[in-house]
C-alpha cells in the first residue's frame, strides 16, 4: 500500500498523534486548498475563540494526548499541541492552541483539564494538571482565521520555532499547513482527481443526486475517458434523510468495490451533495480497476 508522507510548513515540524479522521480531514484540506472550514464558518471566524496555554511536561504523553483529544472533542473545539521530547517518551515545555466557537466552550476545556486525572505522577499514579497556565485568552484577531478542525500534535526543535508559533497564534494567522509527497502507485498506476490515497487505503470524491428512481454510478465512461474528473458521480433512490442516503451510498460502493461495508466509512459531506468515503485496504489504482471495470 502506498503512504502519505507529511512535511509540516512553515516549520520543520514531526505530526506526532494524529486521529485518523482528523488525518483524513487535513488530506481534504490539502486536495481543496482550504483550512478544513465551511463556508457558514469562513464567514464567521471572527466570532470564534483562541486560547493558548503552557503545561510544564506530560509523563504519559500517550494518555495525555488522548485526554486533550476527548476534552477538545467533547467542545467541538480544534486543538493544536506543540512540544519538545524529552527522555524516556516525556515531553516538555507543552503549548496548546485552543480555537473554540465560544469562550465558554473555552472555560469547559480548562476545567476538564485542571479536574480531571491527565497524566501519571513519579510513581506511576493518576494525576491532575492544576497547574496548566493560560498566556492568551481572546477573540480570534481580526483577519484571523480557526485552524482546521480536530486534535494534532506536533514536535518543535528550538525556541526561535516555538516563538514563531506563538506569535502566529496571537495574531490569528496559525495554520498547520500540511503538504503531501507521494512517491508512485504500487501498483504503478497514475492517481485519478477523483481517488487519491490514504493512510489507511484510498479517498473516493463522490457526487451524489439523491431521490432518483435507481441507484447507480453515472459517470463510469467518463471516468475512464478523462481520470481528472473531479468526482464520481452517483445517483441514490434513498431521500437525504436519517442519513438513509449516505447509507445507500456506501452499500453502493461496497457492491461495486467487492468489499464488505464495514470497509467504506463517510469522513465529510455527511448533509452535502459532495461527499469523501474512505476506502480500507485498496490503493486509489484497485479503486479505479474495479470501479472501471464495471461495464
Amino acid at each position: 500500500m502506498r503512504e502519505s508522507q507529511y512535511v509540516c510548513t512553515p516549520y520543520p515540524l514531526r505530526c506526532e498523534h494524529e486521529s485518523l479522521q482528523t488525518l483524513e480531514g487535513l488530506e481534504a484540506v490539502i486536495d481543496h486548498g482550504g483550512i478544513g472550514l465551511d463556508a457558514a464558518q469562513e464567514k464567521d471566524a471572527s466570532s470564534w475563540h483562541r486560547t493558548v496555554i503552557r503545561i510544564d511536561h506530560m509523563n504519559d504523553s500517550r494518555g495525555y494526548s488522548k485526554a486533550l483529544e476527548g476534552f477538545a472533542k467533547e467542545c467541538g473545539a480544534s486543538l493544536h499541541c506543540f512540544y519538545r521530547e524529552a527522555a524516556q517518551n516525556r515531553r516538555r515545555n507543552i503549548h496548546l492552541v485552543l480555537d473554540t466557537e465560544t469562550s465558554a466552550d473555552a472555560s469547559g476545556f480548562l476545567r476538564n483539564l485542571r479536574t480531571q486525572p491527565v497524566d501519571i505522577d513519579g510513581c506511576g499514579k493518576p494525576c491532575k494538571e492544576p497547574c496548566a497556565e493560560v498566556l492568551e485568552d481572546l477573540p480570534l484577531p481580526v483577519g484571523g482565521h480557526p485552524m482546521a478542525a480536530g486534535f494534532t500534535s506536533v514536535e518543535y526543535s528550538s525556541a526561535e520555532e516555538l516563538n514563531e508559533i506563538l506569535q502566529r497564534a496571537r495574531t490569528g494567522l496559525l495554520r498547520l499547513a500540511l503538504s503531501r509527497s507521494l512517491g508512485p502507485a504500487a501498483d504503478g498506476s497514475a492517481e485519478s482527481a477523483w481517488v487519491s490515497a490514504s493512510v489507511r487505503g484510498a479517498l473516493l470524491a463522490v457526487a451524489v443526486r439523491p431521490g432518483r428512481r435507481s441507484t447507480e454510478l453515472t459517470n463510469l465512461s467518463e471516468l475512464r475517458r478523462m481520470p481528472q474528473t473531479p468526482a464520481l458521480c452517483a445517483d441514490l433512490h434513498a431521500q437525504p434523510r436519517e442519513g438513509e442516503a449516505n447509507e445507500e451510498l456506501l452499500r453502493l460502493l461496497s457492491k461495486k468495490l467487492h468489499l464488505p461495508v464495514s470497509s467504506l466509512s463517510l469522513i465529510s459531506g455527511g448533509k452535502a451533495r459532495d461527499k469523501q468515503v474512505l476506502v480500507e485496504g485498496l490503493t486509489p489504482g484497485q479503486v479505479a480497476t474495479r470501479l472501471l471495470g464495471e461495464s
